[in-house]
């Protein structure tokens, strides 16, 4: 297998995506977290994915999956793979960016008040996730609790709200689970499936329960709502232990899944029916249901249909949809097991599309087919290949949506099986091209026939299979439209030693990893999800069917390339040991069973994780905070409106720059939207358009000014790609277009205050007033490593490892030992920069110098990131870097560690180095110049802003980290003031050398070194001698002092070192600030000591301190203390460093 998008290095572009094609965005590992059980601390598996998109927010997403994470042994020999599984959740609330994650509750480990309540507690094991969005915020996820050995199940729902009300936090909420049908044990029931309607004519009423006030949340109301259906089906194995004979059982609720109707049987049990699909007809709500009948008494392999007018109260007899061909494989110890089920989606005109995996296609191989029809399933058109062209490779387990306007269709695929990505280059205009090469350890027997056959069966073979998901997407209606891409993506960059660019991971699906490390297993499913229901705006829902919206839809599917094989020569897959634990001790998933210590080598052999990838045209619009309550400013007597800034992003995901007009719908009622916080002269007020180019795989940020009358008023936000040079200007034609609705859902609870700690800085109530106050901090220099003239490394921070076993190139290969390539030079694919070739890596080298930003504020702030000095660079090339981090868990010597992954943001190659003081002369916000970078950041919420310098010939000698100072400013001003917010890291600006002062209380010599000018650090020195050897020097002080120039936040690092004698010796540091709420914070006075306990005899101390500052008064520093020593002398130097200041 194969991939491209991780793969270029920070300096070339690889090509990537066709110039209006379909991309498919970083791989994301969705399993974190080191504790248990909001972690997976033992690697162990995730499968069977499944995921909704919030329709309060759409960057909010659910998920669920079969969760092993509580197995801490090396598993049982029960007859499901599923056998010691249990269902997790997973939630996301940038889009799929990050993620965190936990157990439904009721899981047998789960003593919480909520777990011991739920109606699945007791059962032993959970499996057959299925998510679904619903209306007002809610996700519904269907499941199927067991116990092992037996029959009793129970097929459940259980109902989460997205409240979309805390910036910066879990939103989404669990609210309960509903049993929907179970079996004490005479039969068995199994895969539910559901799907969910928007209310009709007629609907019932929700109510959702709400929450009591906390000491940090305020209370959430009960939500009451109209209802849309919920349809559930899944299939009851009847007759004796073993028999195939089902029956499939159909039920719905019509109050959010609260109850649910009495079963209504939908097909006989002649046959065996199995893997039910539904879908709902956005236009009348007609329901469909679909589903496999497999062969029996005659009867061939089928695909069938029946369908409801009536809000799933009657249903006709089903119908006949396709005869089929069914690729189908059981699970032995070197297959996993795969059937042929379909998969269901409906368009805005009512077209129902049916996929499944078949084999009647010329060649053999299994494919793709899609069925449809356009007269509610009474006759259907011929089954199709979606994606016929590879010559060779099965295509299994196909997931569809249908999503603004374009049908979107994700698979597994074998087309470049034994196969990985080789990259040449770069060509004259810095691109790298990738070739499919048949891995070097089976080129000898590679022929036309290469791994292919019946099966997708690892024995007897040289090297094991290995998988990519692909994806297909089409004009709803029109299947002539099919774009094929690829969805996998994976790590690239050359092995030590090599400067040959290569794909360092790969996806095996025959690992062995189930019924105790000797079954493959990865789920009878994927899972395709979109924004498939809106708010309208004005209280109503909708589906997305508009087809001028480019669509967003986020693929889900298991994945192996984090599972590291036992070590040779016997490969036992059988004795797993959980990682981190040094000792055995009793199991946390069977008390009865000990739990094996750590063995090297023999800990990463279950880690399956879940992967998600976000699809685009190359666009992504969103608002990270997309709901706040308007109306008057609390407390007003006066009529004054309460002003709210609202964060819209917008993504270019292509390898080229573009441009975008950002359009401001309708104005609120009563009030005003505008790019622009206050009128400017010169602009429009307010104003709604602005033009903004967008450098390739980069995201740019606006605030959106809002108020009005209307609490709950709603405003449109449309980006479209624009042609700027045409006259007049014009949007692209075909190009790319988004939009995104703020305050969408009047039924969104009031937002609350972030779920932040800091006894440092106090923010107001999110309720009265909005703050954005940014800090930046800590520099981190870093030499990456480019010995490879081809490649770089792509960490441009510490990632808490130092030799991340994070690359599996040769895991395919049975025979390899030791499959890790230790310290592998690693790309990253988001970060480019064309002006630096390879020949100026050859002889030159690269420094990162690197500063932490942080959202100090109340709510989601825009930024703007600039970099300022009296001395730039000269002779060097230059880049300008935003990333954010997000960590998942790798396994080193039985040690559990965190990997650091980079999200980037903005990549800005040669910035400008600005001279301190330089104002410019338009607003920052109506810059539309790619150069202009920016960034959003939800409360209490960091970024990394990273300058990354070349040299061609040399190494890097220009000190960065002294010579140059970012600022972080944000786009608004903080409620009741005029003035932005900022952060400017070092001494600069306002807070340059020259506009500090020294203050002593009783004499003595101070000096503060530089004098004048910007700095990174400063020394601040005092120094007495009274010469008194009878009475030491008694107590006094220095200050050293500046005036603020913001309102905000001061961070730094502070080293204070002196020598105040030996007898009777006293120290004091202290940070302090004055204005209307004045702080003193002490950060250094340790006891009294003689001889020779510091601070006697000298002292040497450093730390971290932070303190509130007010604009225009002053703040600073104080140090001082005494002695009762002979030698009556004091003296000592403060160096403050990493210094941030609003």
């Amino acid at each position: 297998a194969r991939g491209y998008f991780f793969v270029f290095t920070f300096f070339s572009f690889l090509i990537a995506s066709a110039a209006f094609g379909q991309v498919a965005g970083h791989n994301v590992n969705m399993v974190s977290g080191t504790q248990w059980p909001t972690g997976d601390p033992f690697l162990q598996r995730q499968n069977e994915p499944s995921m909704a998109v919030s329709s309060r927010n759409p960057l909010h997403l659910f998920a669920g999956a079969n969760d092993y994470r509580t197995v801490d042994l090396p598993g049982i020999l029960d007859g499901e793979p599923t056998g010691d599984a249990w269902l997790g959740i997973f939630k996301s609330f940038d889009g799929g960016q990050t993620w965190i994650s936990n157990l439904i509750p009721g899981y047998p480990q789960d003593q919480s008040q909520t777990g011991l309540a739920s109606p699945i507690k007791g059962m032993q094991a959970g499996a057959d996730a299925t998510v679904r969005q619903g209306t007002n915020g809610m996700f519904y996820y269907s499941g199927l609790g067991f116990m092992r050995g037996t029959y009793q199940s129970k097929v459940f729902v259980a109902r989460y709200i997205d409240d979309n009300n805390n910036e910066g936090g879990d939103t989404i909420r669990y609210i309960g689970t509903a049993v929907v049908d179970s079996s004490t044990g005479h039969h068995f029931i199994d895969k539910p499936s559901l799907t969910v309607d928007i209310p009709r004519a007629g609907a019932g009423t929700c109510s959702i329960p709400g929450t009591a006030a906390t000491s940090t949340a305020p209370a959430i109301p009960v939500q009451t709502f109209a209802a849309g259906n919920i349809y559930i089906a899944y299939t009851n194995f009847v007759g004796q232990t073993g028999s195939t004979n089902t029956q499939l059982e159909f039920t719905r609720s019509t109050d959010c899944g609260a109850t649910w109707a009495g079963p209504h049987m939908l097909s006989q049990t002649l046959r065996t029916n199995q893997g039910a699909t539904l879908a709902v007809d956005p236009r009348n709500g007609t329901l469909y249901v679909a589903w496999r009948q497999f062969a029996a008494n005659g009867q061939p392999d089928s695909i069938v249909m029946t369908s409801s007018t009536d809000g799933g109260v009657t249903f006709p007899l089903f119908t006949l949809v396709a005869n089929i061909t069914p690729f189908d494989q059981g699970d032995t110890a070197t297959s996993f097991r795969t059937n042929a089920y379909p998969t269901m989606a409906v368009d805005g005109s009512g077209t129902v599309y049916i996929a499944w995996a078949d084999r009647g296609v010329p060649g053999g191989d299994a494919r793709i087919v899609v069925a449809t029809s356009s007269n509610g399933g009474m006759t259907w058109n011929a089954p199709a290949a979606v994606d016929p062209n590879p010559p060779r490779g099965h295509q299994v387990m196909p997931a569809i949506a249908a999503v603004g306007g374009k049908i979107t269709l994700a698979y597994y695929d074998l087309r470049d099986d034994w196969k990985t990505g080789i990259f040449l280059g770069p060509d004259t205009n810095g691109l790298y091209t990738e070739t499919a090469t048949v891995a070097p350890s089976v080129a000898a027997l590679y022929s036309n026939a290469g791994p292919f056959s019946t099966y997708i069966d690892d024995g007897g073979l040289a090297r094991r299979h290995t998988i990519d998901v692909r994806g297909v997407q089409f004009d709803a209606g029109n299947l002539a439209s099919v774009k094929t891409f690829r969805v996998s993506n994976y790590l690239v960059g050359s092995r030590p030693g090599s400067m040959v660019i290569e794909q360092l991971q790969v996806d095996p699906p025959n690992f062995p990893l189930f019924k105790q490390g000797t079954v493959p297993f990865i789920g009878d499913y994927i899972d395709v999800a979109g924004s498939s229901i809106a708010p309208d705006g004005s209280g109503a829902w909708k589906f997305n069917t508009v087809s001028s919206d480019s669509p967003v839809a986020n693929v889900v599917w298991t994945d192996n390339r984090d599972v590291r094989p036992p070590p040779g020569p016997n490969f036992d897959w059988t004795q797993y040991t959980p990682v981190g634990l040094t000792g055995s001790g009793v199991s946390l998933f069977d008390p009865t069973q000990t739990r094996p210590a750590c063995v090297v080598g023999q800990a990463g052999m279950r880690n399956q994780n879940i992967y998600t990838a976000r699809v685009t045209k190359g666009l992504t619009v969103g608002t990270l905070g997309n709901f706040k309550q308007l109306g008057l400013q609390p407390g007003s007597t006066n009529g004054t409106l309460m002003q709210r800034g609202f964060s819209v992003i917008a993504q270019n995901a292509t390898d080229q720059l573009r441009t975008y007009l950002f359009t401001i719908g309708a104005q609120p009622v009563g009030g005003r939207a505008s790019f622009l916080q206050f009128p400017v002269s010169g602009y429009p007020d307010p104003d709604t358009q602005l033009v903004v180019s967008i450098s390739p795989q980069s995201t740019v940020s606006r605030a959106v000014f809002v108020t009005s009358t209307d609490p709950h008023a709603s405003v449109p936000v449309s980006v479209v790609e624009w042609n700027a040079t045409t006259d007049p200007p014009a949007p692209v034609t075909g190009g790319q277009q988004g939009s995104t609705l703020i305050n969408g859902d009047i039924t969104n609870p009031n937002i609350s205050n972030p779920n932040i700690s800091n006894p440092n800085i106090s923010n107001p109530d999110i309720a009265n007033a909005e703050i954005y106050n940014p800090n930046i901090s800590n520099p981190n220099i870093s030499n990456p490593n480019i010995s490879n003239p081809n490649i770089s490394n792509p960490n441009i921070s510490n990632p808490n490892i130092s030799n991340p076993n994070i690359s599996n190139p040769d895991i395919a290969d049975p025979n390899i030992s030791n499959p890790n390539i230790s310290n592998p030079n690693i790309s990253n694919p988001n970060i480019s920069n064309p002006n630096i070739s390879n020949s100026d890596l050859q002889n030159g080298a690269v420094a990162d110098t690197t500063w932490t930003v942080t959202n100090q504020g109340n709510t989601t702030a825009n930024y703007h990131a600039k970099l300022y000095s009296s001395n730039p660079p000269t002779g060097l090339k230059s880049q300008l870097i935003v990333s954010r981090t997000y960590k998942t868990l790798v396994e080193v010597n039985c040690e559990l560690k965190e990997q650091t992954e980079f999200v980037p943001v903005v990549n800005v190659v040669s910035p400008a180095f600005l001279a301190p003081g330089t104002v410019s002369t338009v607003p920052d916000a109506l810059n539309g110049d790619p150069a202009n970078a920016t960034l959003a950041l939800q409360p209490g919420d960091s970024a990394l802003v990273t300058l990354r310098l070349v040299s061609p010939l040399g190494p890097v000698t220009y000190d960065a980290a002294s010579e140059v100072a970012p600022a972080i400013i944000a786009q608004a001003a903080n409620t009741g003031t005029n003035t932005p917010p900022s952060s400017i890291f070092g001494f600069i600006g306002g807070y340059q050398m020259q506009n500090w002062t020294a203050i002593a209380s009783n004499g003595g010599a101070t000096s503060i070194t530089p004098p004048t000018g910007s700095t990174a650090s400063a020394a601040f020195a005092y120094n007495i001698n009274l010469g008194n050897p009878a009475g030491g020097v008694s107590f006094r002080t220095w200050s050293f002092q500046t005036t603020a120039v913001n309102n905000g936040v001061a961070t730094f690092h502070w080293h204070y070192t002196g020598f105040h004698a030996y007898y009777a010796v006293t120290a004091l540091l202290q940070a302090f600030s004055g204005g209307q709420n004045p702080a003193t914070i002490t950060l250094y006075n340790p006891p009294q000591q003689n001889c020779c306990t510091s601070p006697s005899a000298g002292f040497d101390v450093q730390g971290d301190g932070m303190i509130s500052v007010s604009k225009g008064a002053p703040f600073g520093f104080i140090v001082g203390g005494s002695n009762g020593d002979s030698n009556s002398q004091l003296n000592g130097t403060l160096t403050i460093s990493s210094f941030s200041a609003p």
